[in-house]
Formats: C-alpha cells, sequence, structure tokens
C-alpha cells in the first residue's frame, strides 16, 4: 500500500485516506458487542480529527501515544466534526531527518535561529548579578532542551520549538511594560520570571525521540506540577546568602503565582507575569483556532479556552507608518 500524506486540515466527508499521522489520546472502549475499540486523535503539522478503529491489533498499546503510525480508512462527518473510520493503524518506522516528519510534526512558525539569539540577547540583559547567575545556571542546565521542547503537550504552543516562542514573545512585552514603568517595575525581576516562569518543564515533561513533542508527563510532573518542580529549580540554581534568598524567594513565588499553583500575586512584577502569560497563552489559541475557521463562523470547541471561538473576517488596513514605508520604496524605484 502507497503511503501519503493527505493534510487533515484539507480532508472531506467520504474521502478514503492512507497516510502518516501522529497517534494520541489512545482508550480503548467497549462497543455495544462486547468488542474493544481503537478511540484517539490524529494530529498532523497543521490540525487534527478523532480516529475510530473497530477492529484494532492487539499490538497497540498505550505506549502508542506520541507515535507516527500509517493509517488507512475513510473519512466521515459527525455532527460538526470530522472522524476517520480507520481500516488500519500500525507504526510507520519514521526515523529522525525522515522527510514525513516535514509534514506531520508541527513546528512554531518562527525562525528558530532567530529567537535562541533573542532569547540569548534577554538573558545577558539582566544586571542585576544575582538575578542574571540564576538564569544562566538555569539556562545552561537546560538550553538544548528549552530550544527545541513545546510548551504544552495539546494546549497552547504545542509544537516543537513552541515554548521558545511562548517565551520570548513573553519577554518582549515584558521589555516594554517595564521601559513604560520604570520606577515601579523592577526590569530584571520581571525578565527573570519571564524567562524562567516553564523552566519546570525540563523535568515535568517527556518528549518523542521521534517527533520531539511531549509523549507524557512524567511522575514528577503529574505528582507536583510543573510551577513546583521550577520553583525547585530557581531554589537550586541560587546562591545562599541574604540577598540571593530574597530573590530566590520572590522569583519562586512569581512562577508559583503565574501558573496559580496555589498562591495569589502579591508582588507587582508577579501580576504582570501572570497577566502577559494569560493573554499569550489565549492569543495563540485564539490565532490556532481562527486559521481553521471560516471567515463570519465559528469555530469548533477549544478544549483549552472552554469556548468556540468567532473569525470576524475584518481585513487589517495597513498602519500609517506602513503606508509612508510603501511611498517611500515606490520613490525609491522612481
Amino acid at each position: 500500500m502507497s503511503y501519503q500524506h493527505p493534510s487533515i486540515r484539507w480532508l472531506s466527508d467520504g474521502q478514503k485516506i492512507t497516510g502518516y499521522y501522529i497517534l494520541d489520546r489512545i482508550e480503548f472502549p467497549i462497543n455495544i458487542s462486547g468488542w474493544p475499540l481503537l478511540h484517539g486523535v490524529l494530529r498532523d503539522a497543521g490540525d487534527s480529527m478523532e480516529m475510530i478503529c473497530r477492529k484494532p491489533s492487539e499490538d497497540i498499546t498505550d505506549a502508542w501515544n506520541g507515535a507516527i503510525v500509517a493509517v488507512s480508512g475513510t473519512v466521515r462527518a459527525h455532527g460538526e466534526k470530522l472522524v476517520l473510520i480507520a481500516k488500519s493503524v500500525s507504526l510507520a518506522g519514521v526515523g529522525p531527518g525522515d522527510k514525513v516528519l516535514e509534514k506531520v510534526v508541527p513546528h512554531a512558525p518562527i525562525n528558530e535561529t532567530g529567537y535562541a539569539l533573542e532569547l540569548n540577547d534577554y538573558i545577558e540583559s539582566i544586571s542585576d548579578p544575582y538575578l542574571y547567575d540564576i538564569c544562566d545556571a538555569a539556562f545552561s542546565t537546560h538550553s538544548d532542551w528549552f530550544l527545541k521542547a513545546p510548551a504544552t503537550k495539546d494546549g497552547h504552543h504545542a509544537y516543537v520549538a513552541g515554548l521558545l516562542m511562548h517565551t520570548v514573545d513573553m519577554a518582549r512585552m515584558a521589555k516594554q511594560i517595564a521601559a513604560a514603568n520604570p520606577e515601579g517595575v523592577n526590569r530584571d525581576l520581571l525578565m527573570a520570571g519571564t524567562l524562567l516562569h516553564d523552566i519546570g518543564k525540563a523535568y515535568a515533561y517527556r518528549l518523542s525521540p521521534a517527533t520531539g513533542l511531549v509523549s507524557e508527563i512524567t511522575d514528577q510532573g503529574r505528582l507536583l506540577g510543573h510551577a513546583l518542580l521550577g520553583a525547585n529549580e530557581i531554589r537550586t540554581c541560587a546562591k545562599k546568602g541574604a540577598p540571593e534568598d530574597q530573590i530566590s524567594m520572590v522569583l519562586q513565588h512569581m512562577i508559583l503565582a503565574c501558573h496559580n499553583a496555589g498562591v495569589t500575586p502579591t508582588v507587582l512584577e508577579a501580576e504582570i507575569l501572570r497577566q502577559i502569560h494569560e493573554i499569550n497563552c489565549e492569543s495563540e489559541l485564539y490565532t490556532e483556532a481562527l486559521s481553521r475557521t471560516r471567515p463570519e463562523s465559528f469555530s469548533e470547541e477549544v478544549p483549552a479556552l472552554g469556548k468556540r471561538v468567532y473569525n470576524h473576517g475584518i481585513v487589517q488596513w495597513p498602519s500609517v507608518e506602513d503606508c509612508e514605508q510603501f511611498e517611500s520604496d515606490e520613490d525609491e524605484e522612481e
């Protein structure tokens, strides 16, 4: 059988497909006849859809979560969603460097090298020696992992280098807010908290060797949560002493408050971090959902938002600055 890769986003009711996809959220419900079914979610670089296989292979286990599989079946409409009724599901045997990965594995829509350099610039911009040392120690330990990891398993920025994109975009916001209120906001403290707010995910997430996506949450992640693991990492990286202890405590507070981990923000920088985190996460979830939604219509339910979102379809006009730049470029050409 020849496997192609029809993009999930462009599938239609009744279409027969054979292709490679990432299989996730595996379940084995029992049908009315008492036979086990395979239920899961298929993903590619642009979208996802549910899948049901009525006669799954006995080889399929929870260990297949996050694996790339070869699938054949027929797409069926189920309400407003499409579901693949699969005839066969098998491991694809795809390894690093395989061209299939480019079409199947979602990547952050960024220049990863440029973002990595910008992340380093933000670290180097911290002038407080105690805050700088904590950031430097944390990123020296986790840099390679951090640059490639998704931000979540199946929520916001759930793609390769999603954590890098999420963190740098938040750092840009933090920089602007600190510049707008230089007397009230400690710029270095806000920047350090922003850069480190998700560092605990290095211990909470296990990445798939095949795809680089989050394959499962570790025992530490399930039992403690990435916010507490991040706070512990800051305490580990901080040197001991009077100023260091205070700085470490406030940074830990910022991370726990940012993720609503049983702590209410009582520090200005913690409140700002919590709000820019919420704005960045929800903006990305809206953007992702709207990219799959026709103008002047509602999206499917977005689980992470708990609602459907509306694509108003109103076109953004060029700014005055863009128009002036366009006119200047035309004058130069003449």
